[in-house]
């Protein structure tokens, strides 16, 4: 009789195992779909331009301003920086030029300086 008891919860410990995992994996599955299909909105699109245009779209400036669009809606702090930009950027990093030592935002045409780096040159000049 004990041995039945402990075989039955053994069964059922591994039936709930089985259906927790399932469950989380399913839920991944679902999510991973959702994104799919917000991605679908822009392949359509892409698809389409290049398909549609008039003209040959450059297809690089293309996908650089859908980019750009799809960062800089995040928050006004935000910026997308095209390879050749990050590139640039790295190098001035590498080469140990840290410019003025500010963090910099854009609103509404407007340069607002958002923070100064800890002991740089804009913080020494008492910039904010």
């Amino acid at each position: 009789m004990l041995h039945k008891w402990k075989l039955t919860v053994l069964i059922l410990s591994a039936f709930i195992v089985l259906y927790g995992v399932s469950a989380a994996f399913y839920g991944k599955v679902v999510a991973k779909d959702e994104a799919y299909k917000e991605l679908s909105v822009f392949i359509d699109a892409l698809r389409k331009i290049n398909d549609d245009y008039v003209e040959s779209p450059d297809l690089q400036k293309v996908q650089d301003g859908a980019m750009r669009g799809l960062i800089e809606a995040l928050d006004p702090y935000s910026a997308f920086l095209t390879k050749e930009q990050l590139a640039a950027l790295e190098k001035r990093k590498a080469a140990g030029m840290a410019g003025i030592g500010v963090a910099l935002s854009k609103r509404a045409d407007l340069i607002y300086v958002v923070s100064t780096e800890r002991n740089g040159p804009a913080e020494e000049a008492d910039c904010r």
